[in-house]
């Protein structure tokens, strides 16, 4: 799968770097970006079928872009308490602002910033340390094994929880966050006499984000969007690459035949935004 955006392409080349880096200087203020949330709308389904109001159309997973699995435990130990990373977490991988990349668990405070609008983009593409913690693990010395432990966000610096028993990973590529609580969904939420209307929503941790506009790259989705059918509307709506058509519609019953049609290639991904544009009414 080919990963273009330079958005994304941020953590390949952060990859080259040394974590040693990092201990020289253990409190120097450390920032982190969390890798970037995608999801792959071709991989869906050629689908035509029967909905009701407020049935959900689509459910598109939401992936990382960078992430690995742990293939066994990963036992922590620091100051006589013990941390274990369960086999089969997933963790995102993170870029830090000095060039190191880790493997690290969820944060909150990314996710709760993206889509938050103008006050989260006060926050900058690059995540405040202090406001959140997370347990990393890194490749100390780019043998291909996961060998050291760190805290990010435990104060300003880098936090050493020392050797972990070395593990064998493998960088995955838009692999599914693998939860009901992270998905796209596309919902139909309106029949009228001409169209039907469509919502798309983003769920992260079982939260709805708010937002207006979806942009990435060289797609836009707004979350409220009208399919029109009839006269003078055959060629149907696009969202994502995705085509959608009314093919019946009977109002009084609140239900259509909707038929989604694939025409993007499957690897191509659409990057969940971290910025919003948001449109205020008074």
């Amino acid at each position: 799968m080919k990963f273009s955006s330079v958005y994304v392409a941020a953590f390949v080349l952060g990859a080259s770097v040394t974590p040693a880096m990092a201990q020289e200087d253990a409190q120097a203020p450390v920032r982190w970006q969390q890798s970037p949330i995608i999801i792959l709308p071709g991989a869906t389904e050629r689908l035509e079928r029967e909905f009701v109001e407020g049935e959900a159309v689509l459910e598109l997973p939401l992936r990382w872009a960078f992430s690995t699995r742990l293939s066994r435990d990963v036992v922590i130990e620091q100051d006589g308490e013990t941390l274990t990373l369960p086999a089969g977490e997933l963790l995102p991988k993170a870029l830090l602002d000095n060039g190191e990349v880790a493997y690290c668990t969820r944060s909150r405070v990314a996710e709760a910033q993206e889509g938050s609008g103008f006050m989260g983009a006060m926050f900058g593409s690059m995540l405040n340390s202090l406001q959140d913690k997370v347990v990393c693990l890194q490749d100390s010395d780019k043998d291909l094994l996961l060998d050291r432990a760190i805290v990010l966000g435990d104060g300003p610096g880098i936090v050493d929880l020392g050797a972990v028993e070395p593990l064998a990973f493998e960088d995955l590529m838009a692999e599914p966050m693998g939860t009901a609580d992270d998905i796209a969904r596309i919902s139909m939420i309106r029949v009228g006499r001409s169209v039907v209307q469509l919502q798309l929503d983003v769920i992260q941790r079982g939260s709805t984000r708010s937002f207006d506009t979806w942009q990435s790259g060289r797609f836009t989705a707004r979350r409220f969007n009208d399919v029109r059918f009839g006269e003078g509307n055959r060629g149907g709506f696009y969202m994502f690459g995705l085509r959608f058509e009314v093919i019946d519609a009977v109002r009084q019953e609140n239900r259509a035949t909707l038929r989604v049609t694939p025409e993007i290639n499957p690897t191509e991904f659409v990057v969940v935004p971290s910025e919003v544009r948001t449109t205020y009414g008074w």
